[in-house]
C-alpha cells in the first residue's frame, strides 16, 4: 500500500484480493493492479500491512481495517471478513485519537495521542498482553487497552508469532 502526496488516498495493490485485504471490494485471487481504497476522502496518515488485513490510520486519527478478520485482526467486533475498510469503533478506542498503528500477522495495535497502547486480534498465549482477564481468550475481536505498562508508550511494533520473536520480523513504528 501507498499514500499519496498529501494523504489524499491510499493506493493498494498485490497478488491477490482472496480476503479483501487490498481493500478494492469483492475478493478474488488473482493479481490486483494498484487503485484506489475508498475511504470517504479522508485524508491519510498511515497505513499498515498484515498477513491477510490491513489498517489505514486517518489524520484526525481515526482507524480503518479491512481484510480477513478469522483472529479479529479488524477489531470489529465479530468475526467475518471486510471487502471494504471500515473504521474500527471498539469501545476502548471510540473516543481515543490515535497516532500510530501496526499489523501483525493475525492483530493489530494503536497507539493514542497520550500515550496508551490498544491491541486486539490472535492472543493464542496471551501474546497480544492484555493480562489476566484476557490470558485464556485465544481471539479479541475490539481494541483492548494494554493494562499494565510502567509509563507512557512513544511507539508501537508488531512481529510475527510473538511481538518478542525474530527482530528482522518486526517493523518499528514513529510514535509522532
Amino acid at each position: 500500500m501507498a499514500i499519496l502526496e498529501g494523504g489524499r488516498a491510499v493506493i493498494s495493490w498485490g497478488p491477490s484480493n482472496e480476503f479483501g485485504q487490498i481493500g478494492h471490494g469483492l475478493p478474488y485471487r488473482s493479481r490486483v493492479r494498484p487503485g484506489v481504497v475508498h475511504l470517504g476522502g479522508v485524508l491519510v496518515k498511515q497505513v499498515a500491512c498484515g498477513e491477510h488485513h490491513s489498517l489505514v490510520l486517518t489524520a484526525h486519527g481515526e482507524v480503518y481495517s479491512f481484510g480477513c478478520n478469522l483472529h479479529g485482526a479488524l477489531g470489529s467486533g465479530r468475526c467475518g471478513s471486510q471487502e471494504q475498510a471500515e473504521r474500527v469503533l471498539g469501545n476502548h478506542l471510540r473516543s481515543m485519537p490515535v497516532r500510530g498503528i501496526a499489523a501483525g500477522p493475525q492483530s493489530s495495535m494503536a497507539l493514542s495521542i497520550g500515550g496508551h497502547v490498544f491491541c486486539w486480534g490472535c492472543n493464542s498465549r496471551g501474546r497480544l498482553g492484555l493480562g489476566p482477564a484476557y490470558d485464556q481468550e485465544p481471539t479479541v475481536l475490539a481494541p483492548v487497552s494494554v493494562p499494565t505498562l510502567p509509563g507512557v508508550a512513544r511507539a508501537i511494533a508488531a512481529g510475527g508469532a510473538a511481538f518478542g520473536g525474530d527482530p528482522t520480523a518486526r517493523e518499528a513504528l514513529p510514535g509522532g
